[in-house]
């Protein structure tokens, strides 16, 4: 009952005295706190046409001042991202240098810096942790005791291990302050104001093609040979042109194509068949007309580079004396743009 009492004792009074040296003295860091202690942090926004460029350069910069990054986190293609997130770690007084560097080399859209001032907090907790040492001094001089009981020493052993694990858990937090206080947190934002193509995406298909044209009308049997250009506006619209040398002549024409839910949608690799209609303009046999006509086709390759086609397209040229039929063909190959 004794050293019960002394243990009680001892707790109240140790809670209450200034520091002494205690075991856990020499590890525990002790700062100077005479001077006001801040924490400084901040975020800035920023807008850049070199979003890779310039978030290298920060991390120079980071690293120049002998400080460190926390988290480097980037958005898009290696040489075109479109985003970065970088947090750096470094000295509080080279804060305001960071900014006005950052400044000259992108567009700050948005900043906050703040300064929170922990030097109460920190001193609080530094008088806390003394208290415990002593008290921890003084528990380990109630162990050393011949007169005390097996229950005794129990209950000091656990006053103990309470103690000690209040006192590394203060320690944990006073050395995560300090390292608050050592180096200011600015988290940086980087934005493209030219964003990243993720994915090439084709505006057209253009391509050039082969084509004949042969007259039904009995009069001018020989196939006319010619080129053209062929341009896919999408899958189903396209927009050809064809010329033919000699008796200056082509035919211009824009059509749709529909492709078989029985055939594959228009989604196989090769050989997709369409059936199509078409309409436009013709000058042959010097002699304007209007063409209409139905399309016959096949895909025989379709990749994401790549369109492979032929085709057979009855046609009705339409003037003023009647109609001529004919057969225009062709075979070409278009690719994105």
């Amino acid at each position: 009952m004794r050293i019960f009492l002394i243990l009680v004792v001892t707790l109240v009074v140790g809670c209450s005295k200034e520091y002494l040296p205690g075991p856990f003295a020499a590890s525990a860091e002790r700062p100077d706190v005479s001077q006001e202690m801040v924490v400084v942090e901040g975020e800035l926004v920023a807008e850049s046409r070199e979003v890779g460029v310039l978030a290298g350069q920060i991390r120079a910069w980071a690293v120049g001042v002998g400080g460190r990054l926390s988290n480097d986190h980037v958005i898009g293609p290696g040489d075109r991202p479109s985003s970065a997130t970088l947090t750096l770690r470094i000295p509080p007084q080279r804060v305001g240098e960071f900014t006005v560097w950052l400044d000259e080399r992108a567009v700050i859209i948005s900043r906050h810096i703040s300064g929170e001032d922990v030097t109460k907090e920190y001193r609080d907790r530094a008088i806390r942790l003394r208290n415990l040492e002593v008290t921890l001094a003084r528990l380990e001089a109630l162990m050393g005791r011949e007169d005390a009981s097996l229950e005794e020493i129990l209950a000091v052993e656990r006053e103990i291990t309470r103690v000690r694990g209040e006192i590394e858990l203060l320690m944990g937090e006073q050395r995560h302050l300090s390292d608050r206080v050592a180096w200011a947190t600015i988290e940086v934002r980087l934005h493209n104001t030219t964003p990243a193509l993720l994915r090439p995406t084709a505006k057209l298909y253009p391509g050039p093609h082969m084509r004949t044209w042969t007259s039904l009308d009995g009069e001018t049997p020989t196939p006319r040979l010619g080129a053209g250009v062929t341009v896919h506006l999408d899958r189903k619209f396209t927009l050809d042109t064809a010329f033919f040398p000699g008796d200056p002549a082509f035919i211009s024409t824009v059509g749709y194509a529909a492709y078989s839910d029985f055939l594959g949608r228009g989604e196989r690799k090769i050989l997709n068949p369409y059936l199509g209609i078409r309409t436009g303009g013709a000058w042959l046999d010097q002699r304007g007309h209007w063409v209409v006509a139905a399309d016959l086709g096949f895909e025989l390759v379709k990749t994401e580079g790549l369109l492979a086609e032929i085709w057979a397209r009855p046609s009705l040229l339409v003037r003023g004396d009647g109609l001529v039929p004919g057969v225009d063909a062709g075979a070409g190959f278009v690719f994105p743009f």
